[in-house]
C-alpha cells in the first residue's frame, strides 16, 4: 500500500502488514501511523475459497482460521523485524523506488578544435585582394627665385622679391661676394628706406637670418651688441670689457645696440653703467647718440627704453649745452 507522509507529503510504500500500526517515516523521520485496511487483507480470501472444499469436515473449519491468523502473524514479527533493524531497506520512497541506477563513469570530454570563422578561412577558389594603388598626388609647384638677389632687395626695401626668395629656399643667411648677409644689407641700406628695411629686418629674423656681426660676437662687445648676442656681450663684460669702450668709428657698444634695435642688449649695457647720451667722437655722425640711432632706424621700442633712462638727442644735448 501506498500512503503519504504528513510531514513531507512524500509518498511511502509500506507492506500491508504494517496497517494500523505506527511507523518513522523513513524521509524525514516524522512518526506515521499507518491506516487501516478497509478490506481484509489479500490473505484472508484465500482461506475463504478453500473453505467450501472443506465443508464436508466440520473438523477443518476449525483449524484453517487459526493456521492463518498464525502465518499473518508471523510474517507481521518478520516484517517489525525489517523494519526495525533495516529501516533503510525495508521501506522504499517512491523518489528511491523511481531514482535511476548511477550512470557509469564518464570519459573525460576531449576539448574540440576551434573551427576558425568564415572570414579567416578563404575560399580555395578565391584570390588575394591586390591593394589598390594610391592616387598619386601631384607636387605643389616650386616658387622661383625672382632675378634679383636677396641682398639686392634687402638693400633696396624690396619685400616682395625677398619673400619670392624665402619661399623658394634662399639661405637668408648666404654670404655675397663681399661677404655680406641679407640682414646686413638691410642694416646698411639707405636711411630714406628704414621703415621697408624694418619689416625686411624682421621677415629676415623670423626665418633665421643673422647678420655678419653675429657670427663674429666673440670678436669684440660691439660686434656681439651688434648681433644682439647677449650671452657674447655678458662673458666681454666678464673679461673685462669696458660698457663705454670706443671703436674707431667711435661709437660705444650702446650705439651699435641701438642700430639692430637690441632692446635686450640696450638694459643690460645701461643695468651695467652705459651711457644713454654717449656721442660720436668723429666723423659725419659726430655727435649722435644712441637715442639718435633708435629713431633713425624706427626702433621705438628701444626710443622709449633710452628715454626712460633719460636719454636725449644730439639735437637735445646741444640746446642744453651739452
Amino acid at each position: 500500500m501506498k500512503i503519504p507522509c504528513s510531514s513531507c507529503n512524500q509518498r511511502l510504500e509500506i507492506p500491508e502488514e504494517l496497517a494500523g500500526q505506527t511507523i518513522d517515516c523513513p524521509a524525514c523521520n516524522a512518526t506515521l501511523a499507518v491506516p487501516a485496511l478497509e478490506t481484509p487483507p489479500p490473505a484472508v480470501p484465500q482461506v475463504q475459497e478453500s473453505a467450501p472444499q472443506a465443508a464436508s469436515s466440520k473438523k477443518s473449519k476449525s483449524s484453517i482460521p487459526k493456521w492463518a491468523i498464525a502465518s499473518v502473524a508471523g510474517i507481521a514479527v518478520v516484517v517489525v523485524g525489517l523494519i526495525m533493524f533495516f529501516p533503510d531497506k525495508a521501506v522504499k520512497t517512491d523518489e528511491e523506488s523511481q531514482r535511476p541506477s548511477p550512470p557509469a563513469e564518464a570519459k573525460p570530454i576531449e576539448p574540440v578544435a576551434e573551427v576558425p570563422s568564415q572570414q579567416s578561412a578563404p575560399s580555395p577558389e578565391s584570390k588575394p585582394v591586390e591593394p589598390v594603388a594610391e592616387a598619386s598626388q601631384p607636387e605643389p609647384p616650386t616658387a622661383e627665385a625672382p632675378a634679383i638677389s636677396i641682398h639686392v632687395a634687402a638693400r633696396y626695401g624690396n619685400i616682395e622679391a625677398v619673400k619670392q626668395h624665402i619661399d623658394a629656399g634662399t639661405d637668408v643667411n648666404a654670404k655675397d661676394a663681399a661677404g655680406w648677409m641679407p640682414l646686413d644689407m638691410v642694416e646698411e641700406g639707405p636711411l630714406r628706406l628704414r621703415k621697408k628695411h624694418t619689416e625686411i629686418a624682421d621677415l629676415l629674423r623670423k626665418h633665421g637670418g643673422k647678420t655678419q656681426a653675429w657670427f663674429k660676437a666673440g670678436d669684440s662687445i660691439h660686434i656681439a651688441a651688434g648681433a644682439g648676442h647677449i650671452e657674447a656681450v655678458k662673458q666681454h663684460l666678464v673679461d673685462g670689457a669696458n660698457v663705454n669702450a670706443r671703436r674707431a668709428t667711435r661709437d660705444a657698444p650702446l650705439h651699435v645696440a641701438a642700430l639692430g634695435g637690441r632692446k635686450e642688449v640696450a638694459e643690460l649695457l645701461i643695468s651695467k653703467g652705459a651711457d644713454v647720451n654717449a656721442k660720436i667722437l668723429s666723423g659725419v655722425l659726430k655727435g649722435e647718440t644712441p637715442l639718435d640711432f633708435a629713431i633713425i632706424r624706427n626702433h621705438t621700442e628701444f626710443a622709449d627704453l633710452l628715454r626712460k633712462h633719460g636719454g636725449k638727442t644730439g639735437e637735445e644735448l646741444k640746446a642744453a649745452g651739452k
